[in-house]
């Protein structure tokens, strides 16, 4: 079976997302709740935070990676969702400052 340049981008995108939440979640999360908080000082509609970080992580790996004009935006949501799977299986939920802080 030959596996399509497709789904061989979307499962390094779905790694390099899953990779990349651990090391920098908290970090994420700080810049997102200052956003949230901002966006309720100028009265605009409130963001969960959750959708915050996972844009910011979404925008930060493609910048990072090549050939991503490959994946759909049915990719791009299910490599987040992974994401949360497999930051929902950590103690920290991928939030740990011991882990954000090593390169």
């Amino acid at each position: 079976m030959r596996i399509s340049s497709s789904h061989s981008s979307f499962t390094i995108f779905t790694e390099s997302v899953a990779e990349h939440m651990p090391k920098h979640g908290t970090r994420m999360r700080e810049f997102a709740e200052a956003y949230v908080a901002t966006r309720a000082r100028l009265g605009l509609p409130t963001v969960p935070v959750e959708d915050i970080v996972n844009a910011r992580a979404v925008k930060i790996v493609t910048e990072l990676m090549r050939r991503l004009d490959l994946l759909t935006s049915r990719d791009v949501a299910a490599g987040v969702r992974s994401t949360r799977a497999i930051c929902d299986g950590t103690s920290d939920g991928c939030n740990s400052r011991t882990l954000s802080t090593q390169s």
